[in-house]
């Protein structure tokens, strides 16, 4: 059993944003929001890639999720390889708009 609680949820597609662990600091992260239909999922959920911390252990641990940017929206793939190609430009993707707003927020 998980306990959820949503002040407000995006609608379905993936997002930058900053995860942050109860007991920690905000990291950046590839958000998902949708129900994974490449495999037949139809229940909502929210998947977040922590960028640069492949270490982390967060299961069963209360984290809170802000959505800072919308990449696009929840798409279907024809295979695999084009559902991890397609991450793997999310994830760049949402690293290029994080140094722009950090270079924004330095002018």
């Amino acid at each position: 059993f998980r306990r959820v609680l949503f002040r407000s949820v995006p609608q379905d597609g993936v997002y930058v944003g900053r995860l942050t662990p109860a007991r920690g600091s905000a990291l950046l992260s590839a958000i998902s929001v949708g129900t994974n239909p490449h495999y037949l999922g139809n229940e909502q959920r929210i998947e977040a890639y922590v960028l640069d911390h492949e270490d982390l252990d967060l299961y069963g641990r209360v984290v809170s999720i802000t959505f800072e940017h919308r990449l696009r929206g929840q798409m279907v793939f024809s295979t695999e390889q084009e559902l991890v190609q397609q991450m793997l430009l999310d994830v760049e993707e949402a690293r290029e708009w994080a140094a722009d707003g950090v270079r924004e927020r330095r002018a």
